[in-house]
């Protein structure tokens, strides 16, 4: 697993996580608060830290995004929201299971195929109604497939033109990619790609990208 995250002003409102449950599963989330600066930075704080209290119960991960709204809902007078991708990954059985609350479909490169978007359900963002429901989508991964999570920072990159540097020029860098395809290897090569894009133009948001490639159940991880 190889992440990034390159906030457009001093502080940002992006953020990604990843950690050992337990000796079975790995956790792996992004995502992407409303606003900018100082506010948003602390109310990601708060995502996060609530957010790994939620996981720790890994056997009821359908709970952990509703629990996770309820908690954010509570005393957010300032109606930040939230947009969060969540995954959680058996590296034994290679066992996937995804919930999102309003984010970007991660990308899915599986078989040594291109990389396409995964159907997953869109789920509501974080923050506002604490009467809403998630969708937990379950997937296959086999030894060599990789997961690809993102923040819409990446694909609104504007040039001096205003043109967006789209989800279908994102495809299309990380399925071009010069070997070797390691998680670190396709980030560097998509952040350079951004940058070249871009040129000097000023970033209006935050940029983040998570990259994570299932090895095997033989050597029981999958970073």
């Amino acid at each position: 697993m190889f992440a990034l995250m390159e906030p457009a002003r001093q502080v940002g409102g992006d953020f990604y996580d990843a950690t050992a449950l337990d000796d079975d599963h790995v956790y792996v989330a992004v995502g992407d608060v409303s606003g900018k600066g100082l506010p948003a930075a602390l109310f990601m704080v708060r995502a996060i830290t609530l957010l790994r209290m939620t996981l720790s119960k890994k056997k009821k991960f359908h709970t952990v995004l509703p629990r996770l709204n309820e908690l954010l809902c509570a005393n957010n007078k300032d109606f930040t929201f939230l947009t969060l991708m969540v995954a959680m990954l058996n590296v034994r059985t290679g066992t996937l299971h995804l919930v999102n609350g309003g984010h970007n479909a991660p990308l899915l490169s599986a078989g040594g195929r291109p990389f396409t978007p995964l159907p997953v359900p869109k789920g509501a963002l974080l923050g506002i109604s604490d009467r809403v429901r998630y969708e937990v989508a379950e997937y296959q991964l086999n030894p060599g497939d990789t997961l690809f999570l993102y923040t819409d920072g990446v694909t609104e990159c504007e040039d001096e033109r205003q043109h967006l540097f789209s989800v279908e020029q994102m495809q299309a860098v990380l399925n071009t990619a010069v070997p070797p395809h390691t998680p670190r290897n396709l980030i560097a090569q998509l952040r350079q790609k951004l940058y070249d894009f871009a040129q000097d133009v000023a970033r209006s948001d935050d940029i983040t990208m998570l990259a994570l490639t299932y090895l095997s159940a033989d050597k029981g991880q999958s970073i």
